[in-house]
């Protein structure tokens, strides 16, 4: 399938991988890092935040009503007027703290409980500034008794409702909070098992590019060392048009035509060896005759020799 593939093109195709893999795997980590924050931001935000604000609240509804015993016993107008403000300050500190609260995320229960909270809370300064102003007449045996009743049950349903919202913050807090921890661990072991399988996947895709390299070189290796060694009997298969591919092919070129070669160089060389073996024979026969008539000459110039004797 990849035989026609250039190695430049594996090598760009596995460095490609890689690096979507390795982006994968950096998205999926921030990815977790901004869940994670984005958990413990709400935590933080919507329960830690909120549960010191109802902290507030509830030691500042406690100044109020110490004010307003205060205020009732002390049978002194000075202590009166005194108390009155400082009540006044502290419902400031309560209005700016509880809408701090209701601008963070609330649920469902929350939001019931505070409704519950805000009508036991003006039914408590209602009550809370009949005593108030009975103190401030004078009428000290009213004030009195309208604080150890009505006051202190009007407070007691109010600061119990807000302890149900301090509660919830607890609960909700500690839910959201292992809400996170299995967001967290999720990412977390998603995180590991990309890793690996990236890892594996890198592993095999770059075991096959090495083998699909490695192999064929080794080949034309093995063929060049066969060349320089002289033999030319090689058989040489191209199975691909990659870079490899193409040397191996020029390989086979090259040692057929060098083959093609040293075969005509071979014919040539029997025929100038049976040309030479030829001319030999021809120059043993000449020799041959020669010697014959030699002797020949020499038969006919004994017999001369005799006639003239």
């Amino acid at each position: 399938m990849f035989n026609n593939v250039s190695i430049k093109s594996r090598l760009m195709f596995v460095i490609s991988l890689l690096s979507v893999l390795l982006i994968g795997v950096g998205g999926l980590g921030i990815y977790g890092l901004n869940q994670t924050n984005d958990s413990f931001k709400g935590v933080y935000e919507d329960r830690a935040v909120p549960l010191g604000d109802l902290a507030l609240i509830v030691d500042r509804m406690q100044r109020i009503r110490l004010n307003t015993a205060l205020a009732s016993y002390s049978r002194n107008a000075e202590i009166v007027k005194q108390r009155k403000e400082l009540t006044s300050q502290r419902d400031a500190e309560i209005t700016a703290t509880w809408q701090k609260y209701l601008a963070t995320n609330l649920t469902s229960i929350e939001k019931t409980l505070i409704e519950s909270f805000n009508q036991g809370w003006r039914e408590f300064v209602e009550a809370r500034e009949r005593t108030m102003s009975s103190a401030l007449a004078g009428h000290y045996d009213a004030a009195i008794t309208n604080y150890d009743g009505e006051v202190s049950r009007k407070y007691d349903a109010a600061h119990a409702t807000l302890f149900k919202l301090l509660e919830l913050q607890r609960d909700e807090g500690t839910k959201e909070f292992g809400i996170a921890q299995n967001n967290y661990e999720n990412i977390f072991i998603t995180s590991v098992t990309v890793i690996t399988l990236g890892i594996l996947l890198a592993a095999v895709i770059g075991f096959l590019l090495i083998r699909a390299i490695i192999g064929p070189l080794n080949e034309a290796v093995a063929v060049a060392n066969a060349v320089a060694s002289g033999d030319l009997t090689s058989r040489i298969e191209v199975n691909s048009n990659d870079e490899i591919g193409r040397l191996l092919h020029a390989l086979k070129t090259m040692n057929d035509n060098l083959a093609d070669l040293v075969g005509k160089v071979r014919i040539g060389t029997d025929q100038i060896t049976t040309a030479s073996s030829e001319i030999a024979s021809g120059n043993s026969d000449l020799s041959q005759r020669t010697e014959e008539q030699a002797s020949s000459l020499e038969e006919t110039a004994s017999s001369m020799e005799e006639l003239t004797s």
